[in-house]
């Protein structure tokens, strides 16, 4: 436990009016991942022996969190289009792709699994502040700042891949449903960029970009499975708009990414997507966040 001070989440900076401010977060925000993702890969073992100690009956002591819920997405899914089974039996196969997700000995990370703006906090770096000076607290200067993530509910090891999705396509439940700009992945790629020295192994992986696109696809069917049924029966369209818009958003990256690697459910994405837009009227997509969106 610790006092993270009064500082702003990034979810305040995201709906106030200083862009700026937004993008310097995003910056601290890429290049603290990169350095908890880094420490993480050694706390593995530990993290897990601590999950089999509270839960001994764990399957994963620790891996992804929810790993039925794609199945049961795609199922909801299936059911709502009205494909064939045949349809339905392939994509079923490539679900199981998913527990790859899960990684390999001595190339997992460990994170926090749930990056909401509002569980992002802007606050004083506890690393930095102890070399400059240990702090206000010691009489030193407490100045430099970092990005501390809090919610550790969905807290797992797994392929960094799922970490990387949740820095190019942030927040998938966050409650402030809205898109950023490209300038701001570019920022947040540029701070990962700045300390993922810990991590080129992982990074140079050939496999990195198929990752990438199962942890969309997971993410995509998880939020199916969670939303679309309360979004379907949602009489009052503007109140629930960004969900469905966040839903059709997420179908979209999910059958961009994963095209060559699970073609059948690339192709359902597609077919959600564009039967929520053209036949259920949900809009297509998320407006900016309010700091970009204003002139």
């Amino acid at each position: 436990m610790a006092d993270l001070g009064s500082g702003p989440s990034l979810a305040d900076l995201l709906a106030g009016s200083d862009g700026d401010a937004a993008l310097e977060a995003a910056s601290m925000w890429g290049r603290d991942s990169a350095r908890l993702l880094t420490a993480s890969r050694d706390a593995v073992p530990r993290f897990c022996e601590l999950v089999r100690q509270a839960d001994p009956g764990s399957r994963s002591a620790g891996g992804p969190a929810s790993p039925r819920l794609p199945a049961r997405g795609l199922a909801t899914l299936c059911a709502r289009l009205g494909v064939s089974d045949g349809v339905a039996e392939q994509a079923t196969a490539e679900v199981a792709l998913l527990g790859e997700l899960a990684g390999r000995d001595g190339s997992r990370v460990c994170s926090q699994a749930d990056p909401a703006p509002d569980n992002l906090l802007v606050a004083s770096d506890p690393v930095r502040n102890s070399i400059v000076g240990g702090g206000a607290a010691a009489g030193g200067d407490d100045s430099a700042q970092a990005i501390i993530a809090i919610d550790y509910e969905a807290a797992s090891y797994h392929h960094i891949a799922v970490d990387l999705l949740g820095l190019m396509v942030p927040w998938p439940a966050s409650g402030l449903l809205a898109a950023t700009p490209g300038e701001f992945q570019e920022a947040v790629i540029s701070g990962f960029g700045s300390a993922h020295e810990g991590l080129a192994d992982l990074l140079d992986d050939p496999d990195l970009d198929r990752m990438t696109g199962l942890a969309a696809m997971s993410v995509a069917l998880q939020m199916t499975e969670l939303t679309l049924e309360p979004l379907i029966r949602r009489e009052d369209v503007g109140r629930f708009s960004g969900g469905r818009s966040r839903l059709v958003t997420l179908w979209r990256a999910a059958a961009d990414h994963t095209a060559a690697v699970t073609p059948t459910l690339s192709r359902l994405c597609n077919q959600a997507a564009e039967t929520a837009v053209g036949a259920w009227e949900w809009p297509g997509s998320l407006p900016m966040y309010p700091c970009f969106g204003r002139s």
